[in-house]
Formats: C-alpha cells, structure tokens, sequence
C-alpha cells in the first residue's frame, strides 16, 4: 500500500499535536498553572504585536 507523502505529514502534524495535547492535560492535572483561551489569545497578540515592532 502506497501513501501520499502529503498524508504522511498530515499524520505527523496530527500526532504532534495529540502529544503535546495530552502533555499539557498532565501538566493541568498535577497542577502546574494554566492559563484561559482569552489569557492565551492576549498573550499571542502582545508576541505579535512585539515582533512586528521589532521588524
């Protein structure tokens, strides 16, 4: 059986991102700090905002 080379990496990109999914979840459990979607989406924005300052 043959796979598209773009499946193959589709799948990697998916397992990539299942584990660092479940590593976050482990950290949430054994009660690491986390942060809300809102607190994540600000953080993002400022990281952009400050790259774009920078170019």
């Amino acid at each position: 059986m043959f796979v598209e080379e773009d499946e193959l990496e589709r799948d990697k990109q998916l397992l990539e991102l299942r584990a660092s999914v479940l590593e976050a979840e482990e950290e949430r459990l054994s009660g690491q700090p986390t942060m809300s979607i809102s607190e994540a989406k600000e953080a993002l924005k400022q990281r952009r905002d400050k790259l774009r300052q920078q170019a």
